[in-house]
C-alpha cells in the first residue's frame, strides 16, 4: 500500500490516515482487522481532486486577469490559475506580480503553454 500522507491518532482513539491515492485508498476501505483489534472504516469526508503537474509562467501581463488566463489555458490541462502577490518596493501594500501559479490536470509538466498570441515557459 505504500507511505501514507499522514496517519494520527485522536483523543477518542480513533486514528486518521490521509492516502495519497485513491488506489492507496481502496484496500484501506476493505481493512477489518489490524493487529490483535477489529477495525471500522469509513470516509468522513471527500478526497480532493487528484493533484497535477504545478508549474509557473512569469512576464504575463497585469492587464489580464486570473479568469482570462483560465479560460485560455483550460484546453492545455490547466484547472485553476493563481497570481503571485508581492509586497511593493514604495509601500507595505500586497499587489499582483507577473508570475503566474498554474496547477493542471495530469502529472505530466508541459514545457510550454500558449497565452493567446503568447508562448510562456513553464518552470
Amino acid at each position: 500500500m505504500g507511505s501514507y500522507k499522514a496517519c494520527s491518532p485522536l483523543s477518542n482513539g480513533n486514528l486518521i490516515v490521509n492516502c495519497c491515492s485513491v488506489q492507496q485508498m481502496t484496500p484501506l476501505l476493505n481493512c477489518t482487522k489490524l493487529t490483535d483489534g477489529v477495525v471500522a472504516v469509513g470516509v468522513t469526508a471527500s478526497p480532493r481532486k487528484p493533484i497535477g503537474a504545478r508549474g509557473v509562467i512569469y512576464n504575463v501581463p497585469l492587464d489580464i486577469p486570473a479568469d482570462d488566463i483560465l479560460a485560455c489555458l483550460a484546453g492545455q490541462g490547466v484547472q485553476s490559475v493563481r497570481r503571485f502577490r508581492c509586497k511593493s518596493k514604495d509601500s507595505s501594500e500586497m499587489t499582483e506580480s507577473k508570475s503566474v501559479f498554474l496547477q493542471f490536470t495530469t502529472t505530466d509538466l508541459p514545457s510550454e503553454v500558449k497565452l493567446g498570441y503568447m508562448l510562456f515557459s513553464v518552470k
